[in-house]
């Protein structure tokens, strides 16, 4: 009668069974993916019910919230009079409180993201600039070919380096130019569509050349993404003009041959992403499906607390109030469909 275990069976038996909230439960999945001591050490701190016991206060708040607005409809049916402003103004300050928290959650949201996923980092520039040099002394290992041949990286290279806890997944791409060959064609193709899907572009450039077209198609290709320009190859003699590159964001100076300036583009990436400190103490959302969750609770505080303004029925404000508690709910798993916590599940490795 033995079988195998499904994806996540005894994390989601302890959910089922009440000892764990589906927060905890998730968090367990984001402990064993976890790239860095951060990751890790948000994904513990979760594990443990600290995203819980918040959520449970956020929770309270509207319930509280639920029951002033029951109370006031009570007393209004009795007596015609205006609704007591001290009542109304206890309403208002539960769902204020509420927003403020909730919004206080969702600050770090998107670096959460990060944190959990890594930061999806794309260099690109012409051929021969030192692309390859630069992610061989990110990493500091030979880990891409280097030659004075232009056109040698073909394909993507893909590699993480931890970053002060941020898991930072460099992607190395062919140089983009116009070319017969077929295979280069192909790579520079795809080096287009990474820097669509990046969280944050290297601008490679080459300082011993002067800026040509090639190197004008590519600033144009990433001037509406968010950008670190490199001008590389400093310890050679300068002719690229600060006329050409005046308008290009956050510059930084550096030679990959001898890793020059490297700690400056690490500086500048967590500037970039983080404001340039990373709050290693404090609650970060990382999952993308209680970040959304956070946003319907917010959404439908906001819109009660303008009907409140606007002298709208208690009794329709009490309707966003209690599909903010439900949004709320999703998060620890107590307002949740079958079919989304069998999802939620079925990404988890076997057993667990």
């Amino acid at each position: 009668g033995a079988r195998l275990s499904e994806p996540g069976e005894f994390t989601k038996r302890a959910f089922l069974n009440g000892k764990i909230d589906l927060s905890q439960a998730e968090a367990v999945i984001d402990i064993i993916r976890a790239k860095t001591e951060l990751s890790m050490k948000s994904a513990i701190m979760q594990s443990k019910g600290s995203l819980s016991k918040e959520i449970g206060e956020l929770r309270k708040y509207l319930l509280n919230v639920l029951a002033l607005i029951e109370y006031a409809v009570d007393f209004t049916e009795d007596d015609e009079d205006i609704i007591d402003d001290n009542l109304l103004f206890q309403i208002k300050d539960g769902i204020n409180k509420t927003i403020e928290r909730i919004k206080k959650l969702l600050k770090n949201a998107d670096e959460g993201k990060i944190i959990r996923d890594g930061l999806n980092m794309v260099i690109v520039g012409k051929p021969n600039v030192g692309k390859s040099s630069l992610l061989n002394a990110l990493l500091k290992e030979k880990r891409a070919i280097v030659t004075d041949i232009p056109g040698t990286t073909r394909d993507i290279i893909e590699e993480y380096i931890n970053i002060d806890g941020i898991p930072v997944r460099i992607i190395d791409t062919a140089g983009i130019r116009d070319t017969e060959d077929t295979v280069e064609k192909i790579g520079v193709e795809r080096s287009k569509e990474k820097i669509e899907e990046a969280d944050l572009v290297v601008l490679m450039m080459d300082s011993s050349r002067e800026v040509d077209d090639e190197d004008k198609l590519i600033i144009d290709a990433v001037k509406d993404k968010k950008y670190i320009t490199l001008l590389n190859k400093i310890d050679l003699n300068r002719k690229i003009t600060y006329d050409i590159i005046g308008n290009l964001r956050n510059l930084i100076e550096i030679s990959a041959k001898n890793e020059t300036g490297i700690d400056k583009l690490k500086d500048k990436i967590k500037e970039l992403i983080f404001d340039g400190e990373i709050d290693s103490e404090g609650l970060i959302i990382s999952n993308t499906r209680r970040k959304q969750a956070l946003y319907r609770a917010l959404e439908n505080c906001t819109i009660a607390l303008e009907k409140i303004q606007s002298n709208e029925f208690l009794d329709l404000i009490s309707i966003y109030i209690t599909s903010g508690m439900r949004a709320l709910g999703e998060i620890t798993g107590d307002e949740l469909e079958e079919d989304l916590l069998n999802k939620i599940f079925s990404e988890f490795c076997v057993g667990k």
